[in-house]
Parts: structure tokens; sequence; C-alpha cells
């Protein structure tokens, strides 16, 4: 077992806390040892910046907070100063080499999680949620929650089990999805609490699982990062995300294509790496729009925000997306969001000063909001404001009431 990295040694004055210590069942939620497993820590992304805030915000209040992971890039995912991470060196999720060797990957998570001795044990995103349950499953006494930030995908939905590359990677989820749906709902009543992170993803995972969420706990913005740095580019729009197929790209590129001809000095910057940037640019040149689109790679926060900053709208073209962080970034940032009315978009661009919303996936009714959206600018600042609600101190207190819900529970 690889021994924890430690960016901080927490001690609190009165020691390390543990289910089996005197006086466990009066002392206060604050001072509690938790765990939280996430798959691994090797790329930013929504998922992994919600559990690094809530994390470190949970330590603040006085707990010990180890994060178990199976791999983990300090290159690339730097810790908050009072986290500590115990690495057991594994594959990423999406090699095919866990997936035949699960048992025993699980069985090293076990351990590493059984080393720290939680009081409470959270987990995140799939297969996390199953490690947790399998944990809690053999120490029925520490309690779990579950953030569930979707269902598993890959599990239930056809649409991205169809979506999958390679095409093996597909095979693959269309012969399991049957005994790992099966596996996946019986599992799920290990959980103590489940927490989701949109009105949408409770609705999902009570039409799933059968469970009614405890509570939702909401991303939030870091405003010391995404905030109004400067005056809008007149006619710049803007796409930031993983190029999959369902973030409709395509269907941005053919709004855009539409409205470009009626506004030549619009122009389109797509922020983003993914599976299908070859065949987006592809059709970008096909509709002729050389010269009009931009790409970049994936940026670092700061000057991903200073692009939000700069841009006069962000279009977000996913359909059903649990959440989504970049249409809240934008927002913060002073730009407004054109979005698909459905998911976390409507529970983010909740009023016109941060955007419109569209049912349809119609390119003619998109160019027709993006032409609208361009010539009559909202002050960034008022935009901005949309976003100030989502505060990731108002996130982990709502967290920290669900732990001390359940503490009592038996």
């Amino acid at each position: 077992m690889k021994a924890r990295e430690t960016a901080f040694k927490f001690q609190s004055s009165t020691g390390r806390f543990h289910k089996n210590a005197p006086g466990f069942a009066d002392r206060e939620i604050e001072e509690m040892k938790m765990v939280i497993i996430f798959p691994h820590l090797v790329m930013r992304g929504g998922a992994l910046n919600y559990t690094l805030n809530t994390a470190e915000r949970l330590a603040s209040f006085g707990n010990e907070v180890v994060i178990v992971t199976l791999n983990h890039s300090p290159d690339a995912i730097q810790l908050p100063s009072n986290l500590s991470i115990m690495s057991i060196d594994g594959p990423v999720t999406s090699d095919m080499g866990f997936w035949l060797r699960f048992p025993y990957w699980q069985g090293r998570l076990s351990k590493a999680v059984e080393e720290e001795n939680p009081d409470l044990v959270l987990t995140h995103v799939f297969p996390a949620n199953w490690w947790g349950w399998l944990y809690k499953r053999k120490h029925p006494q520490c309690k779990l929650i579950w953030i569930c930030h979707e269902p598993s995908a890959f599990i239930h939905s056809k649409d991205w089990i169809k979506a999958l590359k390679p095409a093996w990677k597909s095979l693959l989820a269309r012969i399991t999805a049957i005994p790992f749906s099966v596996i996946d709902r019986s599992l799920s009543s290990y959980s103590d609490a489940v927490v989701a992170n949109s009105r949408f993803t409770a609705e999902a995972c009570y039409s799933i699982y059968g469970i009614k969420a405890d509570d939702i706990v909401y991303p939030a913005i870091d405003t010391s990062v995404f905030y109004p740095r400067s005056e809008k580019k007149k006619g710049r729009l803007l796409s930031v995300g993983h190029l999959s197929k369902f973030k409709n790209v395509d269907l941005l590129l053919k709004a855009f294509a539409i409205a470009q001809k009626k506004s030549p000095d619009l122009e389109y910057l797509i922020v983003g790496n993914g599976e299908y940037k070859r065949s987006l640019v592809s059709l970008a040149r096909d509709l002729g729009l050389e010269g009009k689109v931009h790409w970049k790679e994936d940026l670092p926060v700061e000057e991903l925000a200073a692009v939000y900053s700069e841009a006069s709208l962000l279009m977000h073209g996913a359909v059903k997306e649990p959440f989504g962080m970049v249409p809240l970034e934008a927002l913060a940032c002073g730009t407004p969001v054109l979005a698909h009315a459905s998911g976390g978009p409507l529970e983010i661009v909740t009023s016109s000063l941060a955007g419109k919303l569209l049912g349809s996936t119609d390119p003619k009714e998109w160019a027709d909001a993006i032409l609208g959206l361009t010539s009559n600018f909202c002050p960034k600042n008022k935009v901005s404001e949309m976003a100030q609600s989502f505060s990731w101190d108002i996130s982990a207190e709502k967290l920290n009431q669900v732990i001390k819900k359940i503490k009592t529970r038996v």
C-alpha cells in the first residue's frame, strides 16, 4: 500500500476521532474522520472541482478529510492544503485492465479505506459509488453519503452507450448494461443518504433508484477567479467543454453559420478537446467557416476566466445535462448564456438577464437567438450577479447539515 500523501497533517486539539472512541455520539459533528472516494485525480472537471471544494470546506470545519483514489497526477491536480490523499497507483477506470481485475482493485481500495478507519465515507461519480457501497456492505457501522452527480449514463442511458468510442467500448457497455443496472440498483440501498447536485439529478435518481435525495447541494463558483475582467468583444461567441457527441457542438456550428451570414462580423471560439473534434473541424470547413471558427485546447483556469470575460455570448448545446459548470462560470464572468431548456441550465439561467433557453434543436432558432442576444448587451455586472447565489460555503454548509442528520440515524 502506497503511503498517504499529505499536504497538511490534521491534528485536532483533542486527537484523532473514530467511531469506537469514547464519547463519539456526544461530540460535535465537525470533528469527524472522513474518507472521500473518487475514481482518479488526473484531469480537472466539474465533479472533481465539486469534490475538492466541498472537501476543503468540510476540513475547515475541523474534520480530517482523506481522499482515496485509484490514481493521482500531482502535477495536474494540486490538493488544497488541508486535505490528504491515498492513491493506490491503479489504472484509470476507462482502462479495460481495471474492469478485468475489478475484484482486485476493489480489494485494494477497500483496504485503503479500512486503514483510515473513517467515521463517514462520501462517494462521488461512478464507479466510486460502487466502491463505497461495497465497503459499507462490509462495514455497516460506517455512515455513507452518495453525492450523485448523475446516475451512471454508461449503465442507464442507451444514447450514451451507443455513442461510446471506440466501438468495442459501446459493444461491451451494451452487453453489461442489464447486469450492471441490476447491481447498481441493488447496491444503492447501502447509502445512508443521497445528495444530488441539481433538481434534475434528484429527479433522475428517484426515477432510476426509487430513492429521494436528502438534499440538493449545487456546485458553486469561485468568484475570486470567475468575475468580469474586461470589456466584451462584440460578436465573440464562445463554447467550452469536452468535445463529445452530447455537447451538440455540431448544432452550434450550424446555427453560427446561419447567423454569420446575417452578421458577418461574428466569430466563434471553441475551447476544449475530445473524440469529436476532428469531425467538428471538418464540419466547420464544410460550412465555409474557415477563419471564423477558432479552436483552443483546454486552458488553465485563469486563462479560461479571461476568455469567458471577453466573450459576448456563451453557447451551450448539451441536452439534459445534469448541471453543467460552464454556464455558471460564464455568468460569473458577466457573459450571458444561450442553452437548451433542459437539465442544469433550467436551474442556472433563471432570468432574461442571464440569457435565453431554447426548447428545440433547430439551428435556425438558435441562429435567431444568437443575433438577438449579441445585439442587446446587458451590463456585465448585472449578468454576473446571477451567479452569486452559487457559493461553495453555502454548498458545504448544506452538505454538513446532511451529515448531522445521518449521524444520529440507526
